[in-house]
């Protein structure tokens, strides 16, 4: 299976091929504390009761806590499920190109012109801070043909542009072209509906011309960045923490595919994948986030299907099963998870579909004598390195200090009813 991922960014196409070796593996998983699905297979209301600690990446520690909160028994769990809302796909504003501070609505002949070229840091208005006259003196046209840093900033009426400095300062073109903000991306579209372009009065008057991708990216760099960077909310924040289960792999495993059988490499236990999948998406109608593609590059999509199936009901019980397991079945399980896709001025509406994708897994699940699932191993060669989600704070309680109009800019372009001519085109 091969996926090809098409970024729009200053008229230039970047193009990303992650190819996917199907085959067998001997390689043995034993459950584990990292893996255990207990650190997301639910989103219980409100953890703050709780006796858990939260480091640096918001990740729950005491999985057994929260053990009471989901279903094991393999019976008892969906074999399909898919979430009602499909996620909406999105660039994920790679790093190589100036992330949220990358112009990407440009005219056919800046695109004719830049064609070619896959650094943001090549054009003369990347990073750039327009004086506010500047600003004043442009067109509808030319302001939305700004970054969506430099609109938001235009919008607040901040002509020092602090984010797109950040920006100038987080990405570099020297950073590989699957580098970017995937991550919110990914929590983002299960998180938030899909956004509208709307034309906005800024707070001094100044009309912003906002594309659909254009909110799509502040969404996407509220969940991956703004929390994660503001260590004074997390205490208020205990309902939308990331919770992850699984590693990140850290090996090229293409060229050096003998370190496949390292702990962070041999991907989530297939056991904890399959509670997790059931639990959140068949049983609670919550979607998760995976990094399907196994090895050093990171590709987190969101997930808001899957169909199982039991291929073998009594295989042999080997000897790497986890202690107490009774009973071996074998399940191939279809998940359906959505892509990256260009940056665009409209929603996507029904071309989201043109994004959706499938993937099949094939793995062993370990079962007690009661029927639980226990432990897991993988079959297929293909699995997710980890399992993750950040959850949505329900009022934007994150969305403080320099961020505090995300919420609104959002809020309106729901509001929107009828097309919004994109400016650059007219």
């Amino acid at each position: 299976m091969k996926r090809l991922v098409m970024v729009a960014v200053l008229g230039s196409l970047i193009l990303v091929a992650c190819k996917h070796d199907h085959g067998s593996s001997d390689v043995k998983e034993q459950w584990s504390f990292t893996n255990d699905p207990a650190l997301i297979a639910i989103d219980p209301t409100n953890l703050g009761y709780l006796d858990t600690s939260v480091d640096d990446d918001g990740a729950v520690y005491k999985p057994e806590l929260l053990r009471s909160y989901y279903e094991s028994h393999f019976a008892k769990l969906p074999l399909a499920g898919h979430l009602a809302t499909i996620p909406w796909a999105s660039t994920y504003w790679p790093s190589k190109v100036g992330g949220i501070a990358a112009f990407w609505n440009l005219t056919a002949d800046e695109e004719k012109e830049l064609r070619g070229s896959n650094a943001m840091a090549a054009h003369p208005l990347t990073f750039k801070k327009f004086t506010e006259a500047e600003i004043r003196s442009m067109s509808l046209a030319q302001l939305a043909r700004l970054s969506p840093a430099h609109k938001y900033e235009i919008y607040a009426g901040n002509f020092d542009f602090l984010s797109v400095n950040w920006e100038r300062q987080r990405t570099s073109i020297e950073t590989n072209d699957w580098e970017g903000l995937c991550d919110g991306w990914a929590s983002a579209a299960l998180n938030f509906a899909a956004p509208k372009p709307v034309v906005l009065r800024g707070k001094t008057g100044i009309m912003v011309p906002f594309g659909a991708s254009d909110i799509e990216a502040l969404l996407i760099y509220y969940q991956s960045k703004i929390y994660r960077d503001n260590k004074k909310t997390r205490a208020k924040a205990s309902t939308w923490r990331k919770v992850a289960a699984g590693q990140r792999c850290r090996e090229d495993l293409k060229k050096f595919p003998e370190r496949a059988v390292s702990p962070e490499c041999k991907g989530i236990n297939a056991g904890s994948f399959h509670i997790i999948l059931a639990n959140r998406i068949g049983l609670n109608q919550q979607g998760v986030v995976i990094d399907v593609t196994r090895g050093e590059e990171v590709w987190n999509q969101p997930v808001y299907g899957y169909s199982s199936k039991t291929v073998k009901k009594d295989a042999p019980i080997y000897n790497t099963a986890a202690p107490n397991t009774a009973q071996i079945i074998e399940q191939e399980t279809v998940l359906e998870y959505v892509q990256e896709s260009e940056a665009h001025w409209d929603n996507l509406g029904a071309k989201n579909a043109d994004y959706l994708v499938k993937i099949t897994y094939r793995y062993n699940l370990e079962l007690d004598a009661q029927g639980n699932i226990i432990g897991g191993e993988w079959i297929s060669w293909d699995r997710p390195d980890y399992m993750s989600h950040r959850l949505r704070p329900p009022t934007f309680d994150g969305g403080i200090g320099h961020w505090t109009l995300i919420p609104e800019i959002y809020e309106q372009s729901l509001k929107v009813e009828g097309p919004v001519p994109n400016p650059v085109s007219e």
